[in-house]
């Protein structure tokens, strides 16, 4: 086939052509997204019951709804959360798990749950994770030019224009999914009855509240039939406003009042729960989420577009783009650039130093581009998205498709070296080694068949990464076997004949087949002492995967923080916000922005972070890691110095890789279970459980416990006995002076506006002492005389599983610490009777990483071992060739300790990427040793002349591939931390498997062929 191809050079470089083209194209239509769009085994139930407290909330609705979630299928995991107004439940999946049947079978049960909760109760919302749903912006809406704080009234109007406009014309961009907006308030209505006019004419409040909700009552669908007409009919009329609730009328007594004659009719904002600041300016703030097809750069220009056109046409307001995740995919595709353009100038370099000849280089400069281009088309057939996995995968690939180039380019040269013709030369050449090289293809893909059994998202993610690979290095063959041999006979059709010494009869820069000679020579001389050496470096195996430190992801380089803050303390919102702002202008400075969201958020699918009104998450972001770094000290100091019992947790940025892969627990986390109800005592038990802890381990430092300040409005039940007052009428009263009281809701367009009687929540103490309630004779009995006012505290969450209610103890420790820590707790929790303990934590989570490694190693030496197998006929060859892989592993894992870097997932794909590409010089060696043999040629001589023939091609295609992953060492930016220990080990590894394919392999072939020669003489 290449001889006719050869033959017919203009159809081949058009059929190059239109496939470049057809790239090209297919390049555009490619969707660009930051991560592949998988469904991350994860979905959420959201409750809200702004009027129960956390006992209440776990008694009355979590419990019944843990009960029936508990029987979805191949669930992992259960946590619950209850707080006071709202409540959370997550169920983690297990990995391959259907999401959009378990998202139905979730909604089902929910439904079945909410028959057993109280009447009246929302109904829970069902939130399935996405690794699409990750917002890619931030954009923050505020005023500008506002002297002071801004008025509610004010900000209310700006939150209103946001959402009915802004978000609209957001969520118009075709690229533009959901616009998820947090931050606004809202109006309500305030009937503030007459007290004095309303005693006066013995009118109850409860007929004003009565006439309200009558008044708002809706009936529904109504149709009248008229012989064959029919009409549908609205019964009265709706209220739409303050000023339709003062002109109702109500008939008490036989007269007839208007209620804006006995109440003070209010339109306000609502207190709010939570903000959102913007650079000390409270704001509004909407995460921009991204169609799952969508271009990333599409997406990118329209936004920046319309934000600059909602510049121009709102000048009075002011917005900005924070946590921009589109950095890290150009940086990404930035680093496919650059390290392309590097690597192609190398193999340039290293191909003109080692063959003295400006042809054959030019020949790597056009197979590489046209092998990625059309890499690309072959994503759009099997609809592979352009994001930071499947580029990763393509960054990698560069340096093996270059090999294959050089392979081919050398094999032709050594063939016209004997003298062949150009066209014979270049059949013969390419023909020899596409066995060979079809078999380093496939064994280098089998090695990403194993991350099919990583467990978790991981194994989906990276599936992009090893599909971009095995098209990368499909197509590298392809082109390498069909277009090179033509390319390379036009290039030399007028070139002179090659000289047949090694070097083409010119003086060498270096002479390295002298030196390889003798070091062969000593190394086959001293076996005993070179495999000491190989024995000591397996034995350091065991001990560097023992003790180097094992995380989900590499540490990188951080421009910006997620401080995650709890007063622990009984704080309204603006007093929580008051408090942040002052620890931000004490040691904010060197911040370029803070977003800053302060109590609760009303984002739909952003529920990583649930905050109570108490509670704040601030974004930091600097110019460099020592200004964070320094941020970070001085809040700890802040907090430590002003607010000891306050609870603060730094966490990473919101990056994409931090969201899916991130460790989200403490390094051990202890569970508490209690064996029976500690009912009230419950935190005084935790307490006193965590003070036996820290005495016992005093190296760890606990945090403080969490707790709730609470006041207690109890009913005196001998009171309301003695004078005649029912507990329901008691309640509604105190609901009215707490501004409680909502009676109906108020339909104002798409939002529900409620209407409350009562008095303003601030007045309570005020008018405790002038309220009354009416017994059942209609005597006004003051409300002071019925309760007892008193304080208490409780821990604020009940958080529970798929076992019940515990409480969480998160412990800072290491992975030497586990056992006598855990030893300790246990002894502890047998003392007491209150406790049972379990244990969870980041600690198993890399432990189970690292197990995985192992499994995924010994898969993917299996998988080798049958490809080799098949290729050679042979079941004892593919032992010598694999002997470099844990040879090579052991090297790399010790680099990879000398350079501090762990053993995470970009680490370990790089090991498994390695054990695939350091066998294909061994395959190449192997397969010219044994045609030697064949030949005749003596077992000494074979081994020394295939070392000469393959030591061109494997010192440079390990050089190139080196130097193509270099410039990873020195990309700045999270893009190039994250690839740096994937990088280290694949040279590390290269750079020993290149001296075991040169020496040890030799030696080991030499023995084992002496061993087979003895055996077959005994047998004769």
């Amino acid at each position: 086939m290449v001889s006719f191809l050869i033959r017919r050079p203009v159809a081949v470089l058009m059929v190059l052509t239109a496939s470049l083209v057809l790239g090209a194209v297919a390049m555009r239509q490619l969707p660009v997204s930051l991560v592949p769009d998988v469904d991350i085994p994860r979905i959420s139930v959201q409750v809200s019951a702004p009027e129960m407290s956390a006992s209440e909330l776990e008694n009355a609705i979590m419990q019944p709804l843990r009960s029936n979630l508990m029987q979805v299928n191949n669930l992992e995991e259960l946590r619950s959360q209850a707080n006071h107004g709202n409540g959370s439940v997550t169920l983690h999946l297990r990995h391959g798990t259907n999401i959009d049947l378990s998202y139905i079978e979730i909604n089902e049960l929910v439904d079945r749950a909410v028959s057993a909760m109280p009447r009246g109760t929302e109904r829970p919302a069902v939130v399935k994770a996405s690794a699409s749903d990750i917002p890619v912006f931030y954009l923050d809406v505020s005023l500008r030019n506002t002297e002071g704080s801004m008025s509610r009234s004010a900000f209310f109007e700006l939150g209103t224009f946001t959402d009915e406009v802004i978000r609209r014309r957001l969520e118009q961009l075709p690229q533009v999914a959901m616009a998820d907006i947090s931050g606004r308030t809202f109006s309500e209505i305030v009937v503030k009855p007459d007290n004095a006019l309303l005693e006066a004419m013995n009118i109850p409040p409860t007929v004003i509240e009565n006439t309200i909700a009558a008044a708002n009552m809706r009936f529904g669908n109504i149709i009248l039939r008229d012989l064959q007409f029919q009409y549908h009919v609205r019964v009265g009329h709706n209220m739409v406003d303050a000023a339709d609730i003062g002109n109702l009328y109500l008939n008490h007594e036989g007269r007839i009042w208007q209620v804006k004659d006995l109440c003070t009719i209010e339109t306000s904002t609502a207190e709010p729960q939570g903000m959102v600041l913007c650079n000390d300016r409270r704001s509004l703030t909407m995460a921009i989420v991204k169609q799952g097809d969508a271009r990333m750069q599409d997406f990118k220009e329209n936004l920046h577009s319309l934000v600059g056109q909602f510049e121009r046409d709102y000048p009075e307001m002011q917005f900005t783009i924070s946590r921009d995740q589109t950095k890290l995919l150009d940086t990404t595709i930035s680093n496919l650039s650059q390290t392309l353009l590097i690597g192609a100038l190398l193999a340039f370099l290293v191909m003109f130093l080692f063959l003295r000849d400006p042809r054959s280089p030019w020949i790597i400069v056009i197979s590489v581009p046209a092998a990625l281009v059309i890499s690309l088309l072959f994503f759009y057939f099997v609809n592979l998205s352009i994001n930071v996995v499947s580029v990763s995968g393509l960054i990698l690939c560069i340096g093996l498709m270059i090999d294959n180039s050089i392979i081919v380019i050398d094999n032709i040269t050594r063939y016209r070296r004997k003298g062949l013709s150009l066209h014979d030369a270049c059949v013969a050449g390419t023909n020899e080694v596409f066995t060979p090289l079809l078999s380093s293809v496939l064994t280098t893909c089998s090695v990403f068949v194993p991350l099919v059994f990583f467990g978790g998202v991981a194994g989906a993610l990276f599936f992009d990464q090893a599909m971009a690979i095995s098209i990368g290095l499909l197509t590298s063959l392809t082109v390498a076997m069909i277009v090179i041999p033509v390319i390379y006979h036009i290039l030399y059709r007028k070139a002179k004949a090659v000289n047949n010494s090694p070097n083409h009869g010119r003086k060498v820069w270096f002479d390295y087949h002298s030196l390889y000679s003798r070091v062969f020579k000593a190394v086959m001389r001293r076996q005993g002492m070179v495999w000491g050496l190989v024995v000591l470096l397996l034995a350091s195996l065991y001990f560097t995967f023992t003790f180097v430190e094992k995380e989900n992801l590499p540490q990188t380089e951080r421009k910006a923080a997620l401080l995650w803050i709890d007063w622990n303390a009984n704080l309204n919102i603006d007093e929580n916000r008051h408090r942040v702002e002052a620890m931000l202008d004490e040691v904010g400075s060197g911040a370029v922005q803070t977003n800053v969201l302060v109590g609760r958020q009303q984002f739909m699918l952003q529920n990583q972070h649930q905050l109570t009104p108490s509670q704040a998450l601030i974004y930091v972001e600097t110019e460099n890691q020592d200004q964070i770094q320094r941020i970070e000290q001085a809040a700890t100091v802040h907090f430590n110095t002003k607010y000891p019992n306050a609870l603060m947790n730094i966490l990473p940025e919101d990056n994409i890789f931090d969201m899916v892969f991130g460790e989200t627990m403490a390094p051990l986390q202890v569970r508490l279970k209690p064996t029976r109800d500690l009912g009230p005592e419950a935190h005084k038990a935790v307490s006193n459980m965590l003070e036996k802890i820290q005495e016992a381990l005093p190296e760890v430092t606990l945090a403080p416990l969490a707790l709730n300040q609470i006041m207690v409005l109890e009913a005196n039940m001998q009171m309301l006995a003695l004078h005649l007052v029912d507990k329901p009428a008691l309640v509604t009263e105190l609901r009215r002076m707490l501004n409680q009281n909502q009676v109906t809701r108020l339909l104002d367009g798409h939002t529900a506006v409620p209407i409350k009687v009562g008095a303003a929540q601030s007045d309570f103490f005020a008018n405790l002492p002038k309220s009354f309630v009416k017994n059942r004779n209609g005597v006004n009995v003051p409300v002071s005389s019925l309760i007892s006012l008193s304080t208490d505290v409780s821990i604020p969450g009940i958080i529970a599983g798929l076992e019940g209610p515990y409480f969480p103890v998160d412990l800072n420790i290491t992975q030497d610490q586990l056992s006598s820590v855990t030893a300790s707790i246990n002894e502890l929790v047998q003392a007491d009777t209150n406790f049972d303990v379990d244990y969870a934590g980041s600690i198993f989570s890399r432990q189970e990483l690292a197990n995985q490694l192992l499994v995924i190693g010994i898969i993917a030496l299996l998988l080798l071992f049958f490809i080799l197998a098949a290729q050679f006929e042979s079941l004892l060859l593919p032992f010598i060739i694999l002997f470099e892989v844990p040879v090579a592993t052991a090297g790399a894992m010790l680099v990879l300790l000398a350079t501090g870097q762990s053993l995470n997932l970009m680490s370990m794909i790089g090991l498994v990427v390695m054990a695939g590409i350091i066998i294909n010089d061994n395959i190449l060696k192997i397969d010219t040793i044994n045609r030697l043999l064949r030949r005749g040629t003596p077992i000494l001589r074979a081994l020394m002349e295939a070392g000469h023939i393959r030591l061109k091609p494997i010192i440079m295609t390990s050089i190139t591939t080196i130097l193509a992953l270099f410039p990873i060492l020195f990309i700045s930016g999270i893009g190039g931390q994250m690839q740096r220990p994937l990088a280290i080990a694949i040279m590390a590894g290269l750079a020993i498997g290149t001296l075991v394919s040169l020496y040890l392999l030799p030696s080991l072939y030499y023995s084992i062929y002496k061993i087979k020669k003895f055996i077959a003489r005994n047998n004769n």
